[in-house]
């Protein structure tokens, strides 16, 4: 299945069954993006911005590939911690 395709089908996730996986995407890059543009860090000398190095929509389909990525092999990228029962004598 390619990007395009994975778009289309309806999200999983999601209570209703009437958004598509490009849906959700978009609307939490929207969210990412005007968060990252609002950043504004006020100090004594002087006001910092955070400024994009690239065009939004450059920066939209990266993050957009990004959750396409993780989306299509979970356990490539999560991993379960190894957690060893009993006590520890050091």
């Amino acid at each position: 299945m390619n990007i395009h395709d994975w778009g289309k089908q309806n999200c999983q996730t999601t209570l209703t069954s009437s958004l598509t996986n490009k849906d959700i995407c978009d609307k939490f890059i929207n969210s990412y993006i005007n968060w990252m543009l609002r950043c504004v860090k006020d100090s004594p000398n002087k006001k910092i911005i955070l400024k994009l190095t690239e065009s939004t929509l450059s920066h939209r389909h990266k993050v957009y590939k990004l959750i396409y990525e993780l989306s299509k092999d979970k356990s490539k990228y999560l991993s379960n911690p190894h957690v060893q029962r009993g006590i520890s004598l050091k």
